[in-house]
């Protein structure tokens, strides 16, 4: 069985730590790598949020692993 709470104040959904709602076309940032976590977690982290980002916005993105500079960067193409 389900308790029903009453006056719990509904919080607001985090704020990205991605920046791009800040992108204009052309505008890239980088991801850095090799901290604490692995690769694969850091990028389907952001391959998560670049779908959602896509799909609420219609704009197009991309990103490539630059391993000599141990980051991930993303564009922003429109």
């Amino acid at each position: 069985m389900y308790e029903i709470k009453k006056d719990i104040p509904y919080s607001k959904a985090k704020k990205s730590e991605f920046p791009f709602s800040e992108m204009e076309a052309g505008d890239c940032f980088d991801v850095p790598c090799g901290g604490d976590l692995p690769l694969s977690k850091i990028r389907n982290r952001l391959m998560s949020r670049l779908r959602v980002e896509k799909a609420a916005t219609k704009r197009k993105y991309a990103t490539r692993h630059i391993e000599s500079e141990g980051v991930i960067r993303v564009w922003r193409l429109e």
